[in-house]
């Protein structure tokens, strides 16, 4: 049951990233964009449990991830609030900033998985830094 799961949250991963990258989930205003970044966070989280699980990056690593991601969704929290009381200037900047951590989480977890693929050594691979 659990290489199902496993199984079923990486094709649903795959297909969200893949989708994202061809261009085919483009969302049309605010509300689209705040829902589709609450769903990247679930991915985000989906995609470092998977790579943990696979020994493609690091507890250190995976946990960094998690509480990144924790931010993320707080950020994306309070963007929500301040939109849904007519902020929408602050409510769209704070969703930005959400949306690049996300998107700096995603490219950061391919890039530990290549150099782990690659040479397999933990201590070569960079840390996360967020500009």
């Amino acid at each position: 049951m659990r290489k199902y799961t496993a199984s079923v949250t990486t094709f649903l991963l795959l297909s969200v990233m893949a989708c994202a990258q061809l261009g085919l989930v483009t969302p049309q205003n605010h509300t689209q964009r705040l829902a589709y970044a609450y769903t990247m966070v679930t991915a985000v989280r989906d995609q470092a449990k998977v790579s943990l699980e696979n020994k493609r990056i690091s507890v250190v690593d995976a946990q960094q991830v998690l509480r990144l991601s924790d931010l993320a969704r707080v950020s994306l929290d309070q963007a929500r609030v301040m939109m849904e009381k007519g902020d929408q200037a602050n409510g769209l900047q704070t969703l930005q900033v959400a949306e690049q951590i996300l998107l700096q989480l995603q490219s950061y977890i391919k890039s530990k998985e290549a150099r782990m693929k690659g040479n397999g050594a933990w201590a070569q691979a960079p840390r996360l830094q967020l500009s």
